[in-house]
């Protein structure tokens, strides 16, 4: 959908009501959007591992998704701002020595074993927190933290 057909919550599918809740919290169709996928996609990888999917953990994964774009749009205007404030703009040096550093993190991350490997990516990018995480794998969250 284009910046210029957003649609307001009223407009949208009354029997959609997880979109609904993304776009009321979001303001932003594309992104409830997405934001409604990605909790979909949660579900269907629950409901592999678990084999049960409720509309409360529907809801929760859209919430929680919501909570990861107001993260997201926050630090992006943080960045944005010390940018402006500072003038600096990266050099291309810089930047491809930022770009060597998430490589080389990237690549001792996948060389981890499991459970490490699976519990570094949950947390730090998936954003869940350690009881999230532990629920998830059914562990204790002592354990992953």
């Amino acid at each position: 959908m284009e910046e210029s057909q957003q649609q307001s919550p009223e407009e949208l599918p009354a029997a959609d009501p997880l979109l609904r809740l993304a776009w009321t919290l979001v303001e932003d169709s594309q992104q409830a959007e997405d934001v409604v996928q990605d909790a979909f996609l949660r579900g269907l990888e629950r409901v592999r591992k678990i084999g049960g999917l409720t509309q409360a953990y529907l809801r929760t994964s859209v919430r929680n998704g919501v909570r990861k774009v107001w993260r997201d749009r926050e630090r992006r205007e943080r960045r944005e701002l010390d940018g402006a404030r500072t003038g600096h703009v990266p050099s291309a040096l810089e930047s491809l020595e930022d770009a060597d550093v998430r490589s080389l993190l990237a690549r001792e991350i996948h060389s981890l074993g499991e459970p490490y490997r699976s519990t570094i990516h949950l947390r730090f990018f998936e954003d869940l927190s350690p009881k999230e995480i532990a629920a998830r794998k059914g562990i204790p969250d002592a354990t992953v933290r």
